[in-house]
């Protein structure tokens, strides 16, 4: 039992400590000719967090909760000192947590097996045949059962579970070839088969032609590309940089904000990895920068209130993060955008290039719009910095959707100017 390690590490000496457990269950199924076969991982971590009343918190990781793993997790970190006198964030340590109603689990998943995954790799094939010359080089069927318990000893206890089915599909039309993906809460909920479209229309945009620029451009997001810019800028959304975002009055139309509570969100929890409940933090807000997110940590370092946004990705410590990243749509349609402009660029796929002293470049894909009129496809190169990019945004679209990646991102189609500064670049 966890709640044994919180009452070990007090009797060693600690004042407060935290113990969380992560149950993964994963069933990939893979096709093997064509019929998907299933695979089952099962994973577990074992977080200790401990802190004295003073100095940086110490921590180790388990596998196992065995008596001799956890007792030399406690040796690994008792020898450790604090690192400075600095009273640390011990006292931000939540005691409960409220009962929140959120839909991120879906109680059929046991039921969903082989045969489920069958039907939609063959429903997948027949679709794929409306879309000459695409292909399905590969794809990867996946249902994922999260089980979370977090115990301290200032009294918090509390789970949650959490259901993701996702399909990964990597399609080819000519020489090229995309990974595309949709993850779900509830597997009825998924659309693979919009995947079919959206892979073709991204393939078949992939060109070298440069497009006919002019002097200014008017440059419309696709959500995917809008996607790809809010979760290249992110990094602007945390304390570390906040003192960049906050220096600009953005459009008044823009409004950023991080919703764990989402309903069948990707990204959404009842509370963070340490404990922390938050409703919606407004980033943006008709166009001003109002609040970072932030873990405990951070917190404490820049004086702000916690916003429940504290993750273990990858690492021991926790540190701030995203869960359901969204710029807000309006109540204009993108038919509407184009119909207002004579000539546009809709901008279907976008990669990021490189970063150098804080100016991005981008490869840009897409198609020209002449009177509403979808045309030709179209290669060019965009220069822009974050804050550039936010402040040359015009129109935002009430179409929204959502891409998980690590955490979920969603955006609408938006209006962005921009000035032509060479045959196939222009700058933001």
């Amino acid at each position: 039992m966890i709640s044994d390690i919180v009452k070990d590490g007090i009797s060693r000496g600690f004042s407060s400590v935290e113990v969380s457990r992560e149950r993964t269950f994963i069933t990939k199924y893979l096709r093997n000719g064509g019929i998907p076969v299933g695979h089952l991982l099962k994973l577990q971590k074992i977080h200790c967090r401990a802190m004295y009343d003073y100095g940086d918190p110490v921590t180790f990781m388990l596998s196992g909760s065995d008596k001799r793993s956890v007792n030399n997790g406690f040796k690994l970190i008792s020898g450790s000192f604090p690192s400075s006198g600095k009273e640390n964030f011990r006292k931000l340590i939540p005691r409960k947590a409220d009962k929140v109603k959120i839909e991120i689990y879906d109680p059929s998943f046991d039921d969903i097996g082989e045969e489920d995954f069958t039907e939609l790799s063959e429903q997948l094939e027949e679709t794929i045949l409306h879309f000459p010359g695409l292909k399905i080089r590969n794809a990867i069927f996946t249902k994922r059962n999260r089980k979370f318990y977090l115990i301290n000893s200032r009294g918090f206890n509390a789970k949650y579970r959490k259901t993701i089915f996702s399909v990964a599909l990597n399609l080819s039309l000519k020489e090229g070839s995309i990974d595309l993906s949709d993850n779900r809460i509830f597997f009825k909920d998924l659309e693979p088969f919009k995947l079919i479209s959206r892979g073709y229309t991204l393939l078949d945009s992939l060109t070298d032609i440069p497009p006919p620029l002019n002097r200014f451009n008017d440059l419309v997001f696709s959500p995917e590309s809008s996607s790809v810019m809010l979760k290249v800028f992110s990094k602007f959304f945390l304390p570390a940089n906040n003192r960049i975002a906050g220096k600009f009055n953005y459009p008044s139309v823009l409004n950023i904000s991080d919703d764990p509570l989402m309903d069948f969100g990707a990204g959404s929890v009842p509370f963070d990895d340490e404990g922390i409940q938050s409703g919606v933090t407004n980033i943006i807000k008709k166009g001003v920068f109002e609040s970072s997110l932030t873990d405990l940590r951070t917190s404490l370092e820049y004086g702000m209130k916690p916003t429940g946004n504290g993750f273990r990705r990858g690492g021991n410590q926790a540190s701030p993060g995203f869960t359901n990243l969204y710029i807000k749509p309006s109540v204009v349609s993108v038919n509407g955008i184009l119909r207002d402009i004579s000539e546009a660029i809709l901008i279907s796929l976008i990669k990021l290039i490189s970063t150098e002293n804080g100016n991005y470049l981008f490869s840009a894909y897409g198609y020209r719009y002449h009177n509403g009129e979808r045309g030709e496809p179209v290669h060019f190169f965009i220069s822009t910095t974050f804050q550039d990019f936010l402040l040359n945004i015009e129109k935002i679209s009430k179409e929204i959707k959502f891409f998980y990646s690590g955490f979920n991102t969603g955006a609408p189609y938006l209006l962005v100017k921009s000035k032509k500064t060479g045959d196939k670049m222009v700058r933001i």
